[in-house]
């Protein structure tokens, strides 16, 4: 079964859901649109952003990173659109791999060894008090 035709269409939606959409300034065909293509939404729609704790754009996660998705897009965005199938269409598969696979090192592994890089380096690097 295709995803459109398993969606309600407006017009057999609850009257009191459409209402209360309406108070609170949701266009339900949007929502509804939206969920149902890999088009990401425009600028005019906005989501809370759990690592900033605001309010963003679409078009900030898509280049967040150096360029690349932020590496949470795909967990933000994926009850507003296609967001899975859009960035495997956009992104090459090394941009793929380099946005979204997580490493296997914990943030204390990665400390630790930012910590004993700098202790390298500062073992290597000459002393300013000659």
């Amino acid at each position: 079964m295709e995803f459109r035709s398993a969606l309600p269409s407006l017009h057999h939606t609850n009257p009191r859901l459409l209402s209360a959409c309406q108070a609170m300034g949701v266009n339900l065909s949007r929502e509804i649109a939206m969920i149902r293509e890999s088009t990401p939404p425009n600028d005019d729609y906005l989501i809370r952003c759990p690592r900033l704790g605001h309010q963003i754009y679409f078009s900030y996660c898509r280049r967040e990173n150096q360029g690349l998705p932020c590496f949470k897009a795909l967990d933000c965005w994926y009850s507003h659109f296609l967001v899975e199938e859009y960035f495997r269409k956009e992104l090459s598969p090394e941009e793929w791999e380099k946005a979204f696979t997580r490493s296997d090192k914990t943030k204390t592994v990665s400390l630790v060894e930012l910590i004993e890089q700098a202790k390298k380096s500062a073992r290597k690097a000459p002393s300013s008090e000659d």
